[in-house]
């Protein structure tokens, strides 16, 4: 059997912008070195770690040195429209905080898929082993009293070797983001800015692995 080779390479450009407001001062508490002579709070509310505040952006905090974090992160795509094709990838992410300026985040990825009567695909059920990726975030600006505003470097290459339908992939991808946000100075509103660009190159075989044959005849 022949073996097709197909390439491809897209360069996206991404501009997004988010708002989070913080309107629950009675979850706030201020620093202790933060009270005034008087003893009461100079200010109710204490700052937030942005770095997961805004939802699909990014906030530009790394942590603290020596911090060490796990996160799971779940993504699905479901679709009906032409055929069933369900998908489901399964991030687990362990996060060191080298110093406080520098951040890393190393992923491996797991993908389950549910696909049938898609044109040009295989009907297939069945959960592998994706890939996995790294993640590197550099602050390049720190937010000071008098600018409250921190901007942050990431660059993110993403291995992968399955692809729709189990098929097996040689799929290598980088994301590279400046990341920037901000807080009031009464810590009451959050702001960011993410400006991505996400580099990707591809290689796909004409035949379905034999994993995915199997799973595809049960």
């Amino acid at each position: 059997m022949g073996v097709r080779t197909q390439r491809r390479r897209r360069a996206l450009l991404g501009l997004s912008f988010a708002f989070a407001i913080v309107v629950a001062p009675s979850f706030a508490a201020a620093d202790d070195d933060e009270l005034s002579k008087t003893g009461s709070p100079a200010n109710p509310f204490y700052a937030l770690d942005t770095k997961n505040l805004f939802g699909f952006l990014e906030g530009a905090d790394v942590g603290e040195q020596g911090d060490r974090s796990l996160e799971f992160e779940t993504t699905g795509s479901f679709g009906r429209e032409q055929g069933v094709s369900n998908s489901i990838e399964q991030e687990i992410i362990f996060e060191p905080t080298l110093t406080d300026s520098l951040g890393l985040e190393l992923g491996a990825h797991m993908l389950g898929q549910d696909i049938h009567g898609v044109a040009d695909l295989p009907d297939f059920a069945g959960v592998n082993f994706m890939g996995a990726s790294v993640e590197i975030r550099y602050v390049v600006m720190h937010r000071t009293a008098d600018l409250p505003v921190q901007l942050t470097l990431t660059v993110e290459p993403e291995y992968s070797v399955i692809a729709d339908a189990g098929r097996q992939a040689n799929d290598f991808n980088t994301a590279f983001r400046v990341v920037a946000d901000v807080i009031s100075s009464d810590r009451r509103v959050y702001g960011a800015i993410n400006l991505a660009y996400a580099p990707d190159s591809a290689r796909f075989p004409r035949a379905m692995t034999i994993g995915a044959r199997i799973a595809a005849a049960m």
